[in-house]
């Protein structure tokens, strides 16, 4: 059984009393698609290092328990021992940390691996160093039987890193990444508000080509969409508004036509199309996911 391990204990930067974890990136907190990334890999079991239970947690708990996983909330490096056994293998997202989850499947969905980067310039960036040369990336694939190391630790040990620490010492493989993720923000430590809105707004552009002026509707609708896509991929159900919201244009339109107000129909067909075109807009970049969309 494949076993993920994330956290959400390191505080964000700049927002007091909030972890990087929750930090929002394009409507979704970085450990929701951390949890997502997870369960797409096949992860039965989802285990979270965190200090209480606060909602946000629990709406994970409610995504892995919907998917048909198992979830746990723990305080530290022993408990999972009672959750991981020598015959699991684990799956270890570090705090905050977004890699590019198509590459990270690709390299870790069949092998066990630890990710990791070239020390320069990965450690200025956040990411821990493994040696002189290596970081490690914050992503990595190992055997349960790994766990068994946490139990010599001190209670209130950094999982992540003495996981990781025990996976090197086990001799797991070493993934290269390469670099220009970095350079180009596909595979990043978000650890302050700023950092999160920017890559969201990366994140919609990359997805989300706006069309041409001379469709005017459809143009103006894909822009306001992209504009206000974190609220909006935020906020559930507001794809379903935005299409409802279509169809009562379109009625307030035949009424209005039939009662001879042509001009006022016209502008509420024009209200109708604009809904319609960013429910579809808003649809696509609810789609399927591409990089960490």
């Amino acid at each position: 059984m494949l076993v993920a391990v994330l956290s959400c204990v390191e505080p964000a930067a700049g927002a007091s009393g909030v972890a990087r974890a929750f930090l929002p990136v394009a409507g979704k907190s970085v450990l929701r698609r951390q949890a997502e990334f997870a369960l797409a890999m096949g992860s039965k079991r989802v285990v979270v290092v965190a200090q209480g239970l606060p909602d946000e947690l629990v709406a994970i708990q409610h995504l892995v328990e919907r998917e048909g996983g198992r979830f746990h909330a723990i305080a530290g490096t022993r408990a999972l021992g009672g959750l991981v056994s020598a015959a699991d293998d684990v799956l270890l997202i570090a705090d905050g940390v977004l890699p590019d989850f198509a590459l990270a499947e690709a390299k870790l969905a069949e092998n066990r691996g630890i990710c990791a980067f070239p020390a320069d310039p990965a450690i200025a960036e956040g990411f821990e160093r493994i040696d002189r040369d290596r970081a490690w990336a914050g992503v990595l694939r190992t055997a349960g039987s790994d766990i068994e190391r946490l139990a010599e630790l001190p209670a209130d040990s950094d999982p992540a890193s003495a996981l990781m620490r025990g996976a090197v010492q086990a001799g797991r493989a070493i993934v290269d990444i390469p670099v220009e993720h970095l350079a180009e923000d596909r595979w990043v430590i978000v650890n302050e508000p700023g950092r999160a809105e920017a890559l969201g707004d990366a994140l919609v552009s990359q997805a989300m080509r706006p069309a041409r002026w001379s469709a005017p509707f459809n143009a103006l609708a894909d822009r306001l969409v992209r504009g206000s896509a974190g609220r909006l991929l935020a906020t559930a159900g507001s794809g379903t508004a935005l299409a409802f919201a279509g169809i009562v244009f379109v009625a307030v339109a035949l009424a209005l036509a039939w009662s001879g107000f042509p001009v006022l129909a016209f502008a509420g067909l024009a209200l109708a199309a604009l809904a319609a075109r960013g429910h579809q807009s808003l649809a696509g970049l609810r789609g399927p996911a591409r990089g960490w969309l």
